[in-house]
């Protein structure tokens, strides 16, 4: 006899709440049971998901029987209240990032979270992916320290998007980056920040300098105005491997061997075969043509965030409290580097 389907709960009708419930629509053993918003738009987007009911309220959301989970995917100031809602109810959570708007407000939800004994995990999809699960690799277990550079930024017109990303740049964007510092390069030591805000103080942009305990650095630039490369690079001894954009669902890592050392006592500079060929405009373009190192071509399927949320329910079935990807401690820490960011910058 096969085990009861898992139930969940949405607590949002947003674009990223809408995108959950075909996420968990889509898993086995999954079953979605109702939708909460107390914007009035709960029985629209129950109808258009195939949710079985509508509430007014998180906290008639959270009564249903059957019901283990909650998706958070509503308004960032209001993602703390839901999980503590949550809590209460004994509920297991799967918030949208930011789950807090800070360090104190977060430190107070996770209390609350390891009071109830419940599973909790920022929604953060990257370090899900098969692309970024690579490069992790390739991290993992080096001695000598990394250099990482990544970015994260396309323009938004907040007008046509109000409140969308009132958080800002740093809140909405910056946590991913952050994310994968910590993953890849260990705690931050020392923190830089410059930060450009906008008209009514929330930062637009944002540009992170980390020196990391093992002595590795990161280059972070998060932004909401403008076409940043979206891409990752990390410089470790002997190679360069780069994530191509898009940051948040790359399909593939390029891998590209350090040079080796010149030789000593090689040729005179602008004599031999080899400097008159590199003055050559045309090959060096056939140069350049050239493919450079490795590529590999590493999909994700047909849903970036599948992974995150398959995860999630395994834990869930395994009765785990805490992800060993994305433990509750890690979520605090983000905070914490954000409020230090938002503090000097």
């Amino acid at each position: 006899m096969s085990p009861r389907p898992l139930g969940f709960g949405i607590i949002g009708t947003g674009g990223m709440a809408a995108r959950m419930a075909g996420t968990l629509r889509a898993l086995p053993g999954v079953s979605l049971l109702g939708v909460a918003s107390n914007s009035g738009r709960a029985p629209d987007f129950a109808a258009r998901h195939g949710i079985a009911s509508a509430h007014a309220s998180a906290e008639s959301l959270l009564a249903l029987p059957g019901l283990d989970a909650v998706y958070v995917g509503n308004a960032n100031r209001d993602h703390a209240a839901a999980i503590l809602a949550a809590a209460r109810a004994g509920k297991a959570v799967l918030c949208e990032k930011p789950f807090a708007l800070g360090q104190a407000e977060g430190a107070q939800v996770l209390e609350a979270v390891q009071r109830a004994g419940i599973l909790f995990m920022e929604a953060i999809a990257p370090p899900f992916l098969p692309a970024h699960q690579r490069l992790a690799g390739h991290a993992t277990g080096r001695d000598a320290p990394l250099q990482l550079s990544a970015s994260f930024g396309y323009p938004e017109d907040a007008a046509l998007r109000p409140g969308l990303f009132a958080a800002g740049a740093l809140r909405d964007r910056g946590i991913y980056l952050l994310a994968l510092a910590l993953r890849l390069c260990g705690p931050v030591e020392t923190l830089q920040a410059a930060l450009r805000r906008g008209p009514e103080g929330q930062d637009r942009e944002a540009a992170l300098l980390l020196r990391h305990a093992n002595g590795s650095l990161s280059q972070l630039t998060a932004s909401l105005d403008r076409l940043l490369p979206n891409e990752v690079t990390l410089a470790a001894p002997g190679a360069l491997f780069r994530l191509p954009a898009p940051i948040m669902h790359p399909e593939a890592l390029l891998t590209l061997p350090a040079p080796p050392p010149a030789a000593q006592g090689g040729e005179v500079p602008g004599q031999g075969l080899k400097a008159k060929l590199r003055r050559s405009p045309l090959l060096r373009r056939l140069r350049a043509a050239l493919p450079q190192g490795g590529r590999e071509h590493l999909p994700w399927g047909e849903d970036p965030y599948a992974a995150e949320a398959a995860h999630f329910a395994e834990l869930l079935r395994q009765g785990a409290t805490r992800s060993p990807i994305l433990p509750p401690e890690l979520s605090l820490d983000l905070q914490r580097l954000m409020d230090q960011a938002l503090e000097s910058g």
